[in-house]
C-alpha cells in the first residue's frame, strides 16, 4: 500500500532521473509512449522537486484516464 507514497527524488533534487524513471513505469504499464524533455542541468530545491513530480504523477494520470493519450510528453 504504502509504495509510490513518496516520489524517488534522492537528496540531491535529480528531478530527471525521477521523472525518467515514472515515464518508464507508465509506458511499460499503460502501453504508452512517454517522454521525458528537460534541461539536464535543472536543479530545484528537493521540496520543489517532489512538488513537480507530484504534478507530473497528476498529469499522466489524467492524461491517460481522460484523454486516452498514446504519446506523452513531460
Amino acid at each position: 500500500v504504502s509504495q509510490g507514497l513518496t516520489p524517488p527524488i534522492a537528496d540531491d533534487g535529480d528531478l530527471l532521473a525521477a521523472l525518467q524513471v515514472l515515464a518508464n513505469r507508465v509506458s511499460a504499464a499503460a502501453g504508452t509512449a512517454v517522454t521525458v524533455h528537460a534541461d539536464p542541468g535543472l536543479r530545484l530545491p528537493v521540496e520543489s522537486c517532489r512538488d513537480v513530480y507530484r504534478i507530473a504523477q497528476e498529469a499522466l494520470t489524467n492524461a491517460l484516464k481522460h484523454a486516452g493519450a498514446r504519446n506523452v510528453r513531460i
